[in-house]
């Protein structure tokens, strides 16, 4: 996707969504106030453009910048928020629709860290997988601080909707903990098959290597076939692993027609010696992951219980109402607000996108515009997906909207930018 330089003299199109590509330094918090700006000169009411930017310093900045560019408007109150005071607000105002407790207090920062500590020692001592990882882990503490670790920050991006079941365009469990083989993913009862191996016939799930394995066997008099096979057969029987040596058996060196499966193989062994390492991991990664739907669940219980939530629960009910075909919550917003103007869009994810595409991007009453830089995308341990910016500004692309782009730095000596361009010039597009 091509993209133009954004020049705010030239902006008289109001009514069209955008994305804007705009680097450190480019002047992004000038243009979305030059932006807001145009919008108040043509009769737009302030309290109609809602802005949702990352941080609370942010959203201060952009109210000040604003106050500044238009002195006779209410700027305090008008609707500058970052995500979660956005949908804080929201649910405050539409408890009802949204189907949300009004009166819910704030879970303190703490408490998910007391929670999980409860559940290792009330719930889990009497697992069995998790009994044998602490017994057999090289420091106990260390795996009982990194399981604290892993499941506080899954709690920030797990997420089951009003059924209980999760949705794959919004949480997937991490792909390492699977394994990669051309074409396929194994999951964990797969690998459990192959890893380690007791015979040939066991790597037979791995797409085409049967077909592969019985080629093979029925061209034994080809050059180096037989020496070849048996070679791979002795490291099944004495080391219950898919092996050869590369330096003993090479392509030039064997016949003809065997190459392309011996090709294939080679791939295999590879691919299956990645898997290898990860044998030491693979408990670990399964027993968290069959732990983290119980974990969330009794998470959501525990507050339903103290008539708490935190701020990704409120995230979580936004989107949940707003996405409800039979909620009245889409239509309240789409009437409240006609812009939406969200900066630092490189840190959405998933969840956000969906409440922000539902409300300004199913008719031509309402705009959205979107700034960021993928570049900057450095919060994926907090939920942020890059990917989620990519397919976003296709789909405002796709539906009509402008792409352009911020190419100026002006925060940076010329030497610096020309320095920092040569050094990634390999790394990115012209664009």
């Amino acid at each position: 996707m091509g993209l133009q330089e954004f020049n705010l003299d030239n902006y008289t199109d109001l009514k069209k969504s955008m994305y804007i590509e705009a680097s450190a330094g480019t002047g992004k918090t000038y243009t979305i106030t030059g932006i807001i700006q145009k919008l108040i000169d043509a009769k737009v009411e302030l309290e109609k453009i809602l802005v949702v930017t990352y941080t609370d310093k942010a959203a201060g900045e952009l109210r000040d910048r604003i106050r500044k560019a238009c002195p006779d408007k209410d700027v305090d109150n008008a609707p500058i928020f970052t995500i979660h005071s956005f949908c804080q607000k929201t649910l405050s105002e539409f408890y009802f629709t949204a189907n949300q407790c009004a009166n819910l207090s704030l879970v303190a920062d703490t408490a998910v860290e007391d929670f999980i500590d409860r559940w290792i020692r009330d719930v889990l001592k009497n697992n069995s997988e998790f009994q044998r990882l602490f017994e057999t882990s090289a420091k106990e503490n260390t795996f009982i601080n990194n399981l604290k670790r892993d499941f506080k920050q899954a709690l920030s991006k797990y997420y089951l909707n009003r059924d209980a079941k999760e949705d794959k365009n919004i949480v997937s469990l991490d792909s390492e903990n699977y394994f990669q083989f051309p074409d396929q993913i194994l999951n964990y009862d797969d690998f459990e098959k192959i890893i380690p191996l007791s015979s040939i016939e066991e790597l037979f799930i791995i797409k085409d290597f049967e077909s592969q394995w019985k080629y093979l066997e029925e061209h034994l008099q080809a050059k180096k076939a037989e020496e070849f096979r048996n070679a791979i057969l002795n490291s099944i029987l004495t080391e219950h692993r898919f092996y050869f040596d590369g330096r003993t058996y090479q392509l030039n060196r064997m016949g003809d027609e065997i190459k392309e499966t011996f090709l294939y193989l080679k791939t295999i062994k590879e691919y299956w010696g990645k898997a290898a390492e990860k044998a030491d991991t693979h408990l670990y990664s399964k027993f968290y992951n069959s732990q983290l739907k119980k974990l969330y669940l009794a998470w959501q219980d525990e507050k339903e219980k103290n008539k708490a939530q935190s701020y990704d629960d409120m995230l979580r009910s936004v989107r949940e109402a707003v996405c409800d075909k039979k909620s009245a919550l889409k239509k309240q917003l789409q009437k409240k607000y006609t812009y939406a103007i969200i900066d630092e869009f490189q840190d959405t994810n998933q969840k956000q996108w969906d409440i922000f595409k539902t409300i300004f991007m199913e008719d031509e009453e309402h705009t959205i515009i979107v700034v960021g830089d993928p570049k900057q995308s450095i919060y994926a341990f907090q939920g942020a997906d890059v990917n989620v910016y990519s397919n976003a500004v296709k789909s405002i692309a796709d539906n009509g909207g402008a792409p352009y782009s911020l190419q100026t730095n002006y925060r940076s000596t010329n030497a610096m930018v020309e320095a920092c361009n040569c050094l990634f010039k390999d790394f990115f597009d012209n664009n």
